[in-house]
């Protein structure tokens, strides 16, 4: 296909224009975001003294664990243990628990380790020492600086 000046001429100043444009973009682009930033770095009205509390406040909530009582047993739902589990194994089986899972922000991590301490007060039931095991290695586990109360020992590991 062969062109004439004038449709030469034509294509040529098209390409000219679609190159300037082109040339335009980053820097739209980059006039856009600044505007963006500049917004974003405007001064914000300062929060009052009482939102500033309310904010401690839910924080401190945030931190408190959930009880600091005895772990209550399973519940009937729970499914029953079908073998005696050793204390040597169940000391293993809380070592191996996830025992912040109610502070995750995954629903699946939190539903995980909500079914597995349903599991873990169904084995506490053998005994009146597993019980004794999970109480003392919850309140282990929810104590400390993080609480702000001095930390509980950790259960001895029982010998196998």
């Amino acid at each position: 296909m062969t062109l004439n000046k004038s449709q030469a001429d034509k294509l040529i100043k098209i390409a000219k224009e679609m190159l300037e444009k082109a040339k335009a973009l980053p820097q739209e682009a980059h006039a856009a975001g600044l505007a963006a930033g500049k917004e974003a770095m405007k001064p914000r009205q300062p929060l009052s003294p009482e939102v500033i509390e309310a904010a401690k406040a839910a924080m401190r909530q945030r931190v408190t664990p959930p009880k600091s009582t005895p772990m209550t047993p399973a519940s009937p739902a729970a499914p029953a243990q079908q073998s005696p589990m050793s204390l040597h194994d169940f000391h293993n089986e809380l070592d191996r628990h996830d025992w912040y899972h109610d502070y995750s922000d995954s629903r699946q991590v939190s539903d995980k380790g909500k079914a597995n301490l349903q599991r873990l007060k169904g084995i506490a039931q053998q005994s009146p020492e597993h019980q004794k095991m999970l109480n003392d290695y919850h309140q282990h586990m929810f104590t400390g600086d993080p609480w702000k109360t001095p930390r509980a020992p950790k259960p001895q590991k029982p010998l196998k």
